[in-house]
């Protein structure tokens, strides 16, 4: 088991208290198009053997339903803040066990001593405070040959790099963490990785405001 870290007491209890609707609000929203951009990518590549896979921010385990729908990891370990997510994510059946770890990203990346032939980060990215140096270390963890797959929201130039959130109807918040394109590029190819696809587009509605992603996957050169 990871710890939580610093900083994100908050966001636990956000995450708890939506864990019982996140599937739902999340169909609502058409989250499924955005782990089709995971599976798609495999798919177009044609990866070969996944014997292994990483799912960061892994919520109720919508991005491991996807992937296992075209690839058969046989070790797939689930990393998220929130333990409510975790126990809807294994009360699924996907036709094989999922090991998962509660705990932040950047905790886990700082403890973390295996190899994956599959990462994954799907809407969790943008609550990493320092992403481009979390990606150089996760990176480090894909084997030669190796997938990384993830989102996070674009900083242009002029905005904030950071943004709180407060759900006083849930209990709990959140704060977000934007960066410039081209330092979450320098940062992928600094860590000895090709890119493969790099697309933004409109994720989903939050209020008026229009949330727009940046999806990455990347192979790490043998």
């Amino acid at each position: 088991m990871s710890e939580i870290g610093p900083g994100y007491r908050e966001a636990v209890a956000y995450n708890d208290a939506l864990a019982a609707r996140y599937d739902t609000e999340t169909a609502k929203e058409g989250w499924a198009a955005i782990n089709r951009r995971v599976t798609d990518t495999l798919m177009a590549i044609n990866p070969g053997a996944v014997g292994s896979m990483l799912d960061l921010g892994a919520g109720t385990g919508q991005t491991i339903e996807a992937v296992l729908s075209v690839v058969s990891p046989e070790d797939i370990v689930a990393v998220d803040l929130s333990s409510k997510m975790l126990e809807k994510l294994k009360s699924k059946t996907f036709g094989q066990a999922v090991e998962t770890i509660t705990g932040s990203i950047e905790s886990f990346a700082g403890t973390n001593t295996r190899d994956f032939d599959l990462m994954t980060a799907i809407g969790s990215m943008e609550f990493v405070q320092n992403l481009p140096t979390q990606l150089r270390l996760l990176s480090s963890f894909l084997k030669p040959g190796g997938i990384l797959a993830f989102t996070y929201i674009p900083r242009n130039a002029g905005e904030t790099s950071s943004k709180q959130f407060s759900v006083p109807s849930i209990g709990g918040g959140f704060t977000e963490y934007y960066w410039p394109h081209n330092d979450v590029i320098d940062a992928v190819m600094d860590s000895g990785l090709h890119i493969i696809r790099a697309e933004v587009f409109p994720a989903y509605a939050r209020g008026n405001e229009q949330v727009v992603y940046e999806f990455i996957a990347a192979q790490k050169i043998s």
